[in-house]
């Protein structure tokens, strides 16, 4: 029974950490058979980052569900022969290693295509393919600098900051995923493969530019003194905790004058209309900020909510999985891990009512289906076996 929209796509994942693991996660939530591979010994760093419980941590395991995972030595020829065999079999093959480094290990695009023309081969730099930075290393706390993300999240002194999650790595990988899919759909109409670039530095500018490059947009508009980030509306204190509040419309700020005792506001020429309240932001927020400091946090919002303005209590990250709306919509799953035990993750993202993404596995250990992949290409187990013994598979 076909369970997923890329249900027969096989993907082969060269990547590491977040920007190109996380792409070919989405991928295989939504059907497709992805490969993940390893090198024997370590695997991907981040399997040693962040939170672990049994050996696992839990980064790598949220970048890489649904995944078989392989532990190849590409320093080895024997190695590198075995990728060439999986990619011949694949639709898709999926790195993010610096520019040139593939082409070193003869898996280069010109090469892969010339022997593999329906192929769609897929490379996620840092910085771009050329450019006087293309062979700099990227993560995404670098990114983050460069793109403008930290100048955007600047505090109120000017300090940037960054902001503490990986945004570029899951922009440039979001960005991935459509590619990847836009390509397949271009093969399907007769287009044949091709090879899908896509930089960090790119997506991640292009996912800030609608509204936090809006001082640089019009080039004949001097840029303005006051930037538009300064106008956001800010996470705001009650007397118990914290509330998120947005009133983008004069019906929503009217409510919100209504619920505080306010009223006065809904008739200062200062507050009269979006952009008036933008540009006086900074007499704005304290009047509102010192009524809310009377208010607890769930009884403000039950009266936020009669009046239609938008607004949501700012949960921990302890309380997510508790919230009502997050367990009546089934968003959170829990899973078996075969040495994590049980493990809570998202369900894939988004209902598709005739292909139906599921939870298929938990992210793969070093090397769990390397024997199941290699004796799925045809090669004898006593073969198999020889590999490990030698070192080039684990």
């Amino acid at each position: 029974m076909v369970t997923g929209p890329l249900h027969g796509v096989r993907i082969i994942d060269f990547t590491v950490a977040a920007s190109g693991p996380y792409a070919t996660m989405i991928l295989a939530e939504q059907g497709a058979d992805v490969i993940k591979i390893e090198r024997p010994g370590t695997g991907d760093f981040m399997r040693a980052l962040g939170t672990v419980h049994n050996g696992v941590t839990g980064v790598f395991a949220g970048f890489n569900r649904g995944k078989r995972g392989i532990a190849v030595d590409v320093k080895a020829p024997e190695g590198v022969a075995l990728v060439r065999e999986l990619v011949a079999t694949a639709d898709v093959f999926v790195h993010n290693l610096r520019p040139g480094v593939t082409e070193r290990l003869g898996l280069g695009p010109v090469e892969m295509r010339a022997e593999h023309p329906s192929l769609v081969y897929v490379s996620i730099s840092g910085f771009g393919l050329t450019g006087p930075h293309a062979h700099h290393p990227a993560y995404d706390s670098v990114m983050q600098a460069a793109s403008g993300v930290a100048a955007h999240q600047s505090d109120a002194s000017g300090v940037p900051q960054l902001i503490r999650n990986a945004v570029c790595d899951k922009t440039t990988a979001l960005t991935a995923a459509q590619l990847i899919t836009a390509a397949l759909f271009a093969r399907e109409r007769g287009v044949g493969g091709q090879h899908l670039h896509v930089s960090m530095l790119h997506a991640s500018i292009a996912f800030l530019w609608p509204d936090g490059m809006q001082d640089v947009t019009f080039l004949d508009r001097p840029v303005s003194a006051t930037s538009a980030r300064a106008t956001s509306p800010p996470v705001r204190r009650t007397r118990n905790g914290y509330i998120s509040i947005t009133t983008l419309l004069d019906a929503e700020f009217h409510g919100l004058c209504r619920v505080l005792a306010l009223e006065a506001l809904i008739t200062d020429a200062r507050f009269a209309e979006p952009g008036d309240r933008s540009r006086n932001a900074a007499e704005l927020h304290p009047l509102v900020n010192e009524a809310l400091r009377t208010w607890d946090s769930d009884e403000l919002a039950t009266l936020l909510e009669i009046e239609g303005v938008p607004h949501a209590v700012v949960n921990t990250i302890e309380q997510i999985h508790l919230d009502p709306q997050v367990v009546a919509t089934g968003l959170l799953a829990e899973v078996d891990h075969p040495t994590a035990g049980r493990m809570r993750v998202p369900r894939p993202v988004g209902d598709l009512d005739a292909t139906p993404t599921e939870l298929i596995r938990p992210a793969p250990l070093l090397g769990q289906h390397t024997d199941e992949v290699l004796v799925g290409l045809g090669h004898p187990k006593a073969y198999v076996a020889d590999l490990r013994r030698r070192g080039v598979i684990a």
